[in-house]
């Protein structure tokens, strides 16, 4: 009798624990790929930021080695372009130049300081949480080029 009360025992408790591991392993599955979109959207985040950062170098690069007032349309192009070849759209580019007037010696250059402001959209990493847009801002200086460019 004791030993079928022990098989009787251990059956139960067998099918007490049938599925657990796959749910277990569901709700693991479900975790990881949270973590996963967190860190695909801080790193969407961290490469938007590095880009803008780009297009201001870039951009300050240019006004830097272009005369007069077209050195500010240079600027404007060139961080609209960087932009895109690295796959970044803005929603809105805001592009500010400001140039400090050159020494009155003829081997001391001024500075150019670029801004640029690009808001992202995030819907494509939405499903991490970051939906909506984000405004990211950088600034540039360069020197200006003594001999190609001038303030």
């Amino acid at each position: 009798m004791k030993r079928l009360v022990n098989r009787v025992g251990r059956r139960l408790q067998a099918r007490h624990d049938d599925g657990h591991a796959a749910i277990e392993a569901a709700i693991a599955v479900i975790g990881l790929m949270l973590v996963m979109w967190l860190f695909v959207g801080g790193l969407r985040l961290t490469n938007a930021e590095g880009d803008v950062r780009a297009s201001a170098r870039a951009a300050a690069r240019a006004a830097a080695v272009t005369l007069g007032p077209s050195g500010e349309q240079a600027a404007r192009d060139v961080a609209g372009t960087t932009l895109a070849n690295r796959g970044v759209t803005c929603q809105s580019l805001t592009v500010g130049v400001e140039r400090t007037a050159a020494s009155a010696q003829a081997d001391i250059a001024g500075l150019v300081r670029v801004s640029v402001s690009c808001t992202v959209s995030l819907g494509d990493v939405a499903l991490a949480g970051f939906a909506g847009t984000k405004r990211m801002h950088a600034d540039a200086v360069a020197l200006v080029d003594v001999f190609r460019g001038g303030a």
